[in-house]
């Protein structure tokens, strides 16, 4: 356990990428995300704090941003794991950067024009004499 925890520690402070040398890379990168990834709601809560509004434009309370940390963390995690697999992205700090806290705000972008989507969508209108 000490080991994996300087290896998440030499993850962020050293400048170069993971090595491949260690049997979990993949779960060190993965949790490099979810750490920038709880770190971002983290940040968002105190901006919501001293300043009344949400930069990520979350609706903080206290069961709101339980919910909000776990989840943005464990997406995150879920997010880096597959982009490292894909080999979409090279297991450096700077991508778990990227990770924490874009695809949490690609995916609330996502869902908010969806329901916009859902919004805009017409009720079914019936024609005279016909029944629904």
């Amino acid at each position: 356990m000490k080991s994996y925890l300087n290896d998440i520690a030499g993850l962020f402070l050293s400048a170069s990428p993971l090595t491949g040398d260690s049997q979990y890379d993949l779960l060190l990168f993965s949790s490099g995300c979810a750490v920038i990834g709880f770190a971002a709601v983290l940040l968002d809560l105190a901006f919501y704090i001293t300043r009344d509004r949400s930069l990520l434009r979350l609706r903080h309370g206290s069961k709101n941003t339980i919910l909000f940390l776990l989840f943005w963390s464990m997406g995150s995690f879920l997010m880096g794991g597959v982009g490292l697999i894909f080999n979409i992205f090279e297991a450096h700090r700077n991508a778990c950067v990227i990770v924490g806290f874009t695809w949490p705000i690609l995916f609330t972008q996502l869902l908010s024009s969806l329901s916009k989507a859902e919004e805009k969508k017409e009720p079914e209108q019936s024609f005279e004499g016909e029944e629904i």
